[in-house]
């Protein structure tokens, strides 16, 4: 087999000697390389020459002469030329650049989808190469062996080596040496491969030589092997397909090509060219690499078939072509094995770091991933442990030596590889970049050449391909199936090859006797002993662990003496062991016992197999949705699957004995058990630590006392399941010493591995392990190694089912045949052909009985689908009398031990002592977590309440209309259940505990259930709405709760929902029965929480509606805000439109952790008529509030609308039928309208509710001319406080009617409700054609985009460097003309290079140079529609220039702009006023399928020649530039802190446990509020729990505060702040004037200038004297770089007044200026450079300017533009605030990204002192999808993303105190603290606060 050394070169590794002279860096900046033409040479020859040349012979030999040769031949002309080709794409079209690796040539000249490609066969091929070196390196080894046998025993012995060991010690060696980090880059590694390859190769062909020179001639043919003769047809076929896929192989280099150039020394000083020289070096490196290796492939191979003929073997060495000297082929033979050991790691490291590195970016907070652990190791010092790396590289080696195992085929893989790799990586990619690079011409015969050659090349690839799979398939057919013969160890062997009972020689040993009892015993049982351990605790759990494991030691040693009968007869199974030492009816006891633990575990695996489906289904689901999400996944589906894989494999016949099923087991049981551990471990490293008990459980806390008894009667039986082996004697070795040294070592292994997975399993969870450590979601990330783990589990027991089930199969099978011999359908074999697998034998017996076994197995695991009961059943039932009894009982028999003696009591005892406790767990479900299955009420009626699987106390069932004292509930133990209370009372049972009970009556669930469905329900449709019949008709919902029952201090009754882990979780009531459609029902509860809350938990009243055949919804009634031990009324309403299946109404919401008390819950029915509430409402319309207007489409005239200062008209048809409506038969008209405020209204008080949104819709239409149409709400409070809200506005015209659609909310109760239509001037009609107003549908959360293959940091701008000097792919947008011209910048622009992170990115110095524009807009333009991928954003960088014509007089905008589908977006905008380069710099994002997408650059005035050079657009990684961020706020926003705790005696002091929370980070984070947003609760709970700042969004502004000249109005902004006042907040004024015109009222801009002059001072005077201290910080005059009103008016001194007038009125305020656009580089007028200026200038008119305010509405942000605005601005050394920051995308986790970004870059730059959002709930944001909360309360996406930021910005610290100073030092943010101290005399409790700053600091805190 090839292999491949060079693979991953690393050139700072890959260098050759040589002189180096000059610098010691090369043209990209890394070390000098001086690899030459012969060591190009010698790196192809050895990476070429490999132990694949040793197949060429048999390939000959399949081909022949001719064809063999001539393929060889064809195959070195091919990849020679096409090395070439790849050798001249090297470096980069564009700048020249170096290509390191292959995929990076391909990124280069192919990009998109072929780089995934090119990575998928480059990766594939090297997945190949490590499973061929696998086989190879076995196949060796193998060898060795077998010629010392044959030197030994002579040419014709019968030398068996198994080559399964072989491989399983070299994938040991190579998990071994996987761990060791960049071992595949050790330089020797490169000398001991060309040493090896060149040994075995020579030795080889030396001995062909020996051989023919000696007269060994083979006969040969000129078409190599004969049909008829030495092959089929079909085989001659085939294998000639197979072996040219073996010579592919030997030839396919061009995977290290690449990595081989990156090492030659370049002579030329210029990188710009091509061609740098080193392509010619490599080239002629290639023709003497392959010329060289060919004429050594044509000697092997040609002397190979010379000396053996048609018969040459598929290797030389190891197939035996050579038997002496013996010595020579062992070295030869080592040689290999010693070459592969090192040639897996080269190629099997890139695999390993790939999948790391991708994991790593994933998951990059994960301990389990990321962490290195260190750890001392004797000699080789402290190394670093990974327990990700562990379990990968180590599950990765495993895998791929079990795929060896189950495909050992030498040739056929050889072959595979060659066909998979040689074509597209040899051929394709190279031939289609050397198209791209040399720009050939489709239809050319130059093109049609190279696309014929590639055609060529994939057919001989694929029948290459075909031939090799063909021979995969064949091959296993022909080997011999496995049983115990089969599996024969290598060993001397004296005498013939039979043993004592005349069948094949048993060659098994210690060792496998060993193995194939741990396999046996290693199960999915593992996984739950952490669980039975929780139910035992430390001390009986581990003693019952080993007490088991003693005993089964000991009975196996008892067993293993029994093995042979007393004449010494061997008996094969352990019913002929009893039958020999018992008889009698044991026999059949024994059988019983065996075949019903058979049929168990077979019902047992098909659970277990489903319920790990299911995990992988949730596992993905909760990694999407999140861990709370409620992912219901339905195992029955996945049972009948796994029953119908079952029924096909049942029909294979010895399908279980199959060799590669017990490899499989083996892997797959020590994969999952290693991932459960390896996760609970790694969980445990990480601080995660259960409460733990030395008795486990806690009754009374964790279980009730009957839970307590069963469930560790259960977890017994768990441990004995995962002890039972000893069915499996008949697989034993037969020698009864060896068995016993053989079950001791087996068993101590095991229980040394359970005692660990056990124990770490219990450490990690407590009393909570789950009873599977993977199905039950102990784990939830990484989510897709719980997939694989569970996978393991299902392909396990796939195997394994029929292993057990085989048994029953062919014992049923035997007994029918011995029954009715003359029976066809019984006995009868019916021949079938199949393709490739040849002929079959159906027997229709067989396949009925065998799929109805596999139905009723499958069944009956539907009905009883409990992981942990079934595993204790099994393990009571099988252990027992298989392993205990039995084995006593033979003991007894055989060493005739007499009755009475103390031996015979102790064996008794035993006996007795396991019978108890196997069988104690006789009850099936008895603390009823799953129903009432499988009890029967006997004569009377029951049911279970708060039933609930994942509840320590999971229900009690209710027996009720019990008549007779007899009557109760029973499951097959009748006798056991004792006569109970008289007739008339209720028995409650649980956990099969029987007592009296004056409970909750029965009839209402019962008897009156019908009668719901006629009459019409009581008042109050909850039942037991007080709880004062305890939690009757209540059932919790995944959680725990309990009644506190009125008492001296609680008049009432409440319940107490705890242990809550989701929000989700509360209390539920099915209510399906008492609710009807087209009724509206009023909710009412009293709720209140109590738990860690830092101000008030939210509760929501929800109801579930299920719908059979889909998807279950979920409808929110209402919610309201509770503080601890506060209660509230939480009040709501519902209608239903139709008749769900299922309604549950429940109560959730508190955060995790915090319990929700409810006291009474009521649901009324509105309806007063009783007669009206009893109909059938099975057509009853909508519900009427949905109806919000009135004659919505006019139907009933003019009714219930009005005119608004205008008239009303309707009609049918306008201006001679011209004007129609739009739908329906008439339309409204708004006519002789007096004001831009009139126009059709409805008054909708009675029918709105707040806190609700709202949808309106209209078509609207003018009567002539075009102006914005707008809809409007106008409320008026009961304080008599109005507010309009503008809900939409659309252009309209004349001549068509359009769509005016929005949304509204309301967030205070209205007086007066009243929406209208307005807009157009007076005079102008406006025609409506419908006016609807409805409840606005909820839209679906928006999923994270998915964006196909792309690569960050890629310019996807087409020959941007114009280093062929043509415009190629550029194209003049208008008449302009365009041309290169010569003398631009050679860097990259700095904002690209910083993004890009490179220092050797160069340009041509060339430019496109548009000349005669007649337009601003024409310019350079080209096509980018393919290569712009939704939702990403993308960095623009260039750099531009403008030229003289046109009489330039004034600066320029220069605009780099796409057109998407007709529609400008900006893509970055720069001024220039001089003959200079400037770099324009900007970002965009498209979120809509475009058509087409155009780039072009635009902006100086028409006649102004336009530059652009080195133009880069790439898409921008995030999240790359985050951990430097990180760095970055833990330098800037952090502080040492040194603790020291004093005011208690040192000796207490010290050991002292300290947990340090921050509760508040001290940076300052605000939002934007309106007077109506404090109206609403829910919104000032967000607010006041995630804000420490507020600014007004207009109440504040002059043109509110003074909307007319004199008319001052305060009111609003009086109460804001009087808000803010009350809850601590501090305030932005925001703004005293704003400098744009188009905001400023129009009294204001008619003034004149003296009376202006007035205006402003009065302005100032009012705002800041009647303000004075209230605002921390003015925006004195907002976007004075937009607007110019005021220094137009008074002059620019008047703005540097403003500053130093408010500064005298409100000395305290800082005063900042306001702008926006600073920080995206959209807009030339805001340029930091601009406002740096601007600063100055203020400044020097003596304003003092107290910060730098930057607005922040932004799209599509990138980090590295905000920061370098940042920079630029902090050298003012200024405060920078963000002011009014928002950020926009349709998309939620996009929005959030954007956010994210933000936020960092400010909490990173230390001259940022503050953000100020601009809003966050719906509705009330100034952009559309900026919002981070939906308009009824629902945090979405991007609000959880802040959150999320929010909570990283706090410090989290637990330790211990070193000494009795009371020291203790951490890092932390600066903020508010509060310490908990824990000594051994009690809890002690500080706040304290880490001021800002960088030095340490101490703080003391006193006790």
């Amino acid at each position: 087999m090839e292999e491949r050394m060079d693979t991953n070169f690393d050139t700072s590794l890959a260098v050759e000697s040589g002189s180096v002279a000059g610098k010691n860096v090369d043209d990209d900046g890394g070390e000098k390389r001086t690899g030459t033409l012969m060591t190009a040479s010698a790196h192809i020859i050895t990476a070429v020459i490999g132990s694949g040349v040793l197949s060429l012979a048999w390939a000959i030999a399949q081909l022949g002469w001719v064809a063999g040769t001539v393929l060889l031949v064809s195959f070195a002309v091919v990849v020679n030329y096409t090395s070439r080709m790849l050798a001249d794409c090297y470096r980069s079209p564009d700048a020249g650049t170096r290509n390191n690796t292959y995929m990076d040539v391909v990124r280069a000249y192919l990009g998109g989808r072929k780089v995934q490609l090119c990575g998928l066969a480059q990766y594939g091929s090297l997945v190949g190469m490590t499973i061929g070196y696998t086989i190879t390196a076995s196949i060796s080894l193998v060898a060795i062996g077998k010629a010392n046998c044959f030197h030994d025993k002579g040419h014709g012995a019968k030398c068996l080596v198994s080559n399964n060991p072989a491989m399983a010690a070299f994938g040991i060696i190579q998990i071994v040496l996987s761990q060791i980090p960049n071992f595949h880059k050790l330089s020797f590694l490169s000398i001991i491969a060309a040493v090896m390859s060149f040994s075995y190769s020579s030795i080889g062909t030396g001995l062909a030589l020996a051989d023919l020179a000696s007269g060994k001639v083979g006969k040969t043919e000129l078409t190599g092997t004969v049909v008829g003769v030495d092959v089929t047809a079909s085989d001659k076929l085939w294998k000639s397909f197979q072996a040219a896929g073996n010579i592919a192989f030997s030839y396919a280099y061009s995977v290290v090509l690449v990595e081989i150039q990156a090492c030659i020394f370049s002579t030329s000083n210029d990188t710009l060219s091509s061609s740098p020289p080193e392509n010619i070096v490599m080239k002629k490196a290639s023709l003497v690499g392959v010329s060289t290796a060919t004429a050594f492939y044509i000697l092997c191979a040609c002397m190979g078939y010379a000396t053996f003929g048609s018969q040459a073997p598929g290797d030389l060495l190891t197939d035996f072509g050579f038997y002496e000297p013996y010595w020579l082929i062992d070295f030869a033979n080592a040689c290999i094995a010693v070459h592969l050991i090192g040639a897996y790691q080269v190629i099997a490291q890139p695999i390993f770091q790939f999948v790391e590195k991708k994991c790593n970016k994933a998951w990059p907070e994960s301990n389990f991933i990321t962490k290195e652990h260190s750890m001392n190791i004797p000699l080789l010092g402290k190394c670093r442990i990974n327990f990700f790396r562990l379990v990968w590289r180590t599950i990765y080696v495993i895998f791929s030596t079990v795929i060896a195992m189950i495909f050992p085929f030498f040739n056929a893989v050889l072959g595979l590889i060659g066909a998979v790799a040689f074509w597209p990586l040899t051929v394709y990619f190279p031939v289609e970049m050397h198209i791209s690079h040399k720009k050939i011409k489709k239809y050319t015969m130059r093109w049609i050449g190279l696309k014929l050659l590639v055609l060529v090349c994939l057919i001989v690839s694929l029948l290459a391909a075909v031939g090799s799979i063909v021979g995969l398939i064949i091959s296993p057919l022909k080997m011999k199936s496995f049983d115990t013969s089969s599996v024969v160890e290598s060993g001397a062997g004296a005498g013939n090859n039979v043993d004592d009972d005349c069948r094949e020689k048993r060659t098994g040993t210690l060792i496998t006797a060993s193995a194939h009892i741990i396999t046996t015993v290693i199960g999915s049982g593992v996984l739950s002993l952490a669980w039975a351990i929780a139910q035992l605790g430390w001390v009986v759990g581990t003693v019952i662990l080993v007490a088991f494991a003693f005993i089964v030691s000991y009975t196996s040693r008892m067993l293993a003496d029994s093995y042979r009968s007393p004449e010494g007869t061997r008996n094969y199974t352990y019913m002929d062991v009893v039958r020999v030492y018992l008889g009698g009816r044991k026999v059949h006891l024994c059988g019983l016992a065996q075949f019903g633990s058979l049929v168990g575990v077979t019902i047992g695996y098909t659970i277990t197999a489903s319920i790990s489906l299911v995990a992988i289904g949730k596992a993905n689901c909760f990694h999407d949705k999140g861990h709370g999400a409620k992912c219901s996944v339905s195992n029955y589906p996945l049972m009948a699957a796994f029953g119908i894989v079952q029924i096909f494999l049942s029909q294979i016949p010895n399908f279980h004995k199959l060799s590669f099923l017990s490899i499989i087991a083996t892997v797959m049981s020590f994969s999952y058990a290693s991932i459960g551990f390896g996760l609970a471990l790694a969980a445990l490293a990480s601080g995660k630590v259960g409460k733990t008990g030395l008795t486990g459980t806690v009754v009374g806390v964790d279980v009730t006392a009957s839970d307590k008894l069963l469930k560790s009667f259960q977890a017994a039986g768990n441990i004995a399941f995962s002890y039972a082996y000893s069915d499996t004697l008949r697989s034993s070795p037969p020698e009864n010493k060896v068995m016993k040294k053989a079950s001791l070592a087996a068993v101590s292994t095991t229980t040394a591995f359970y005692i660990l997975c056990g124990c770490i399993g219990y450490a990690t969870f407590g009393n909570q392990a789950p009873g599977d450590f993977l199905t039950d979601f102990g784990f939830y990330e990484p989510y897709w190694l719980i997939d694989f783990a569970n996978a393991c589990i299902a392909v396990h027991l796939i195997g394994a089912y029929q292993v057990f089930a085989q048994p029953i199969f062919q014992f049923v099978e035997k007994k029918c045949n011995q029954a009715w011999p003359e029976s066809n359908f019984i006995t009868k074999e019916h021949s079938m052909n199949i393709p490739l697998l040849g002929k079959c034998r159906i027997n229709f017996f067989r396949l009925v009985w065998r799929t109805t076994y596999v139905i009723f197995s499958t069944v009956v695991a539907m009905i009883f689908p409990f992981f942990n009961a079934i595993l204790g059943l099994i393990g009571a039932v099988a252990f027992w009398p298989l392993t205990v009894y039995f084995p006593v009982e033979m003991h007894i028999s055989q060493k005739k031990v007499k009755k009475y003696s103390v031996r015979w009591i102790v064996l008794k005892l035993l006996v007795l002592a396991t019978t108890l406790m196997a069988h104690s767990n006789i009850v099936h479900n008895g603390d009823f977590s799953d129903g009432l299955e499988p009890w029967h009420p006997n004569a009377c009626q029951a049911f279970v309440v708060s039933s609930d699987s994942s509840s320590s106390d999971s229900g009690y069932a209710v027996v009720t209309n019990r008549k007779e004292l007899w009557q109760g509930l029973e499951q097959d133990i009748t006798p056991q259940v004792s006569p109970g209370p008289p007739p008339g009372k209720d028995l409650l049972i649980r956990s099969v505990t029987v007592k009296d009970s004056t409970s909750c009556d029965f009839q209402e669930r019962g008897e009156n259930k019908a009668a719901f469905s006629v009459y019409p329900p009581p008042l109050n449709i909850i039942a037991n709405h007080d709880f004062s019949d305890g939690l009757c008709s209540w059932n919790s919902n995944s959680c725990d709760s309990f009644v506190v029952g009125s008492n001296e201090c609680n008049s009432e009754s409440y319940a107490v929902v705890n242990n809550r882990s989701e929000t989700w979780q509360g209390l539920e009531q099915d209510i399906t029965d008492r609710v009807s459609p087209g009724h509206s029902y009023k909710v009412s509860a009293s709720v209140s929480v109590w738990g860690p809350v830092q101000r008030s938990a939210q509760v929501l009243a929800t109801l579930k509606l299920e719908h059979q055949g889909s998807e279950t919804e979920f409808k929110l009634i209402g919610k309201t805000y509770v503080s601890n031990d506060v209660w509230k009324t939480l009040e709501g309403t519902f209608a239903l439109s139709g008749r769900p299946d299922r309604v549950v109404f429940f109560l959730e919401g508190p955060p995790p952790g915090v319990d929700l008390l409810i006291k009474s819950v009521t649901i009324h029915c509105e309806s007063d008529n009783q007669f009206e509430r009893s109909r059938d409402f099975s057509s009853a319309p909508e519900a009427a509030h949905h109806h919000i207007f009135l004659n919505s489409s006019f139907s009933d005239g003019l009714n219930h609308w009005s005119g608004r200062g205008c008239n009303l008209m309707l009609h049918e048809s306008l201006a001679d039928g011209r004007i129609l409506p739009h739908s329906g038969t008439c339309f409204a008209s708004a006519t002789e309208r007096t004001h831009k405020w009139s126009g059709i209204e409805q008054d909708i008080t009675e029918r709105v509710q707040r806190k609700l949104i709202y949808e309106a819709s209209s078509v609207v239409r003018l009567s002539h001319s075009h102006h914005t149409v707008q809809a409007t709400l106008y409320v008026q409070y009961l304080d008599q406080r109005e507010e309009y809200i503008g809900i939409s506005s659309v252009e309209a015209n004349h001549d068509d009617w359009v769509k005016l659609k929005g949304k509204f909310l309301l967030n205070g109760s209205p007086a007066r409700a009243v929406v209208y239509i307005e807009g157009p001037p007076p005079g102008i009609d406006v025609f409506v054609d419908h006016f609807e107003v409805k409840p606005a549908e909820k839209p679906s959360p928006s999923r994270r985009p998915y964006i196909e293959s792309h690569v960050f940091g890629m310019n996807i701008v087409s020959n941007s460097h114009l280093t062929d000097g043509t415009i190629e792919g550029w194209f003049p947008l208008g008449d302009c003309h365009l041309r290169v011209g010569e003398g631009s910048p050679q860097i990259l622009p700095p904002l690209a290079k910083h993004s890009l992170r490179t220092t050797h990115e160069y340009l041509s110095g060339r430019y496109v140079l548009a000349t005669n524009r007649s337009g601003t807009w024409m310019g350079p333009a080209q096509m980018i529609t393919d290569k712009v991928k939704l939702f990403l954003t993308y960095q623009v960088s260039a750099w531009v220039k403008v030229g003289s014509g046109g009489g330039l007089t004034c600066p320029q905008d220069v605009n780099i702009a796409l057109s998407v589908d007709g529609k400008w977006v900006n893509g970055g905008k720069v001024e220039v006023k001089d003959g200079d380069w400037h770099e324009v710099v900007g970002s965009f994002r498209i979120e809509k399928q475009a058509r087409e997408v155009m780039l072009h650059v635009q902006g100086p005035s028409p006649g102004v020649d336009l530059m652009v050079a080195g133009l880069q657009i790439f898409a921008v990684d995030h999240k790359a530039r985050l951990s430097y961020l990180k760095g970055q706020a833990d330098m800037v926003r952090k502080r040492n802190v040194h603790l020291k705790v004093t005011g208690l005696d040192p000796s207490e002091l010290s050991g002292a446990t300290v947990k340090i929370r921050q509760t508040s980070n001290s940076f300052p984070l605000g939002s934007c509020i309106s007077r109506s947003n404090i109206d609403n609760e829910d919104f000032v709970e967000f607010f006041l729990n995630n804000f420490k700042w507020a600014v007004f969004g207009n109440e504040l502004k002059w043109s509110w505060t003074e909307p007319e000249q004199g008319n001052l109005n305060y009111r609003n902004a009086d109460e804001m702040l009087g808000f803010c006042e009350t809850y601590n907040v501090q305030t932005r004024g925001h703004c005293i004037f704003w400098e744009v015109e188009s905001a400023i009222q129009p009294w204001v801009q008619q003034l004149s200038e003296p009376t202006l002059e007035a205006a402003v001072e009065n302005r100032l005077t009012d705002l800041l004297t009647r303000y004075n201290g209230k605002f921390r910080h003015y925006d004195v005059n907002n976007e004075m770089l937009h607007g110019s009103f005021y220094r137009d008016k008074l002059g620019f001194d008047a703005r540097a007044k403003m500053f130093r007038t408010a500064h005298e009125l409100d000395p305290l305020a800082r005063l900042f200026l306001n702008e926006y656009h600073i920080e995206d580089g959209f807009d030339s007028r805001s340029s930091p450079e601009k406002y740096i200026k601007l600063v100055h200038k203020l400044q020097k008119k003596g304003a003092p300017v107290g910060g730098i305010g930057i607005q922040g509405h932004i799209t599509s942000p990138v980090g590295h533009i905000v920061r370098n605005a940042l920079d630029k601005l902090s050298t003012l050394g200024l405060p920078i605030w963000f002011t009014e920051l928002d950020v926009s995308s349709v998309n939620e986790h996009v929005r959030g990204d954007d956010l994210e970004v933000m936020l960092w870059e400010a909490f990173a730059h230390p001259a940022v002192e503050g953000v100020m959002l601009w809003g966050f709930w719906e509705l009330f944001m100034s952009r559309e999808d900026a919002h981070l909360v939906d308009a009824d309360g629902e945090v979405n996406e991007a609000g959880r993303r802040f959150l999320e930021i929010k909570r990283e910005w706090l410090t989290f610290v637990e330790g211990v105190v070193e000494d009795g100073e009371g020291g203790f030092e951490f890092r932390g943010y600066h903020g508010s603290y509060v310490v908990e101290v824990v000594t051994c005399e009690g809890k002690y409790v500080k706040n304290f606060v880490v001021e800002k700053g960088n030095s340490p600091v101490d703080v003391i805190i006193e006790l």
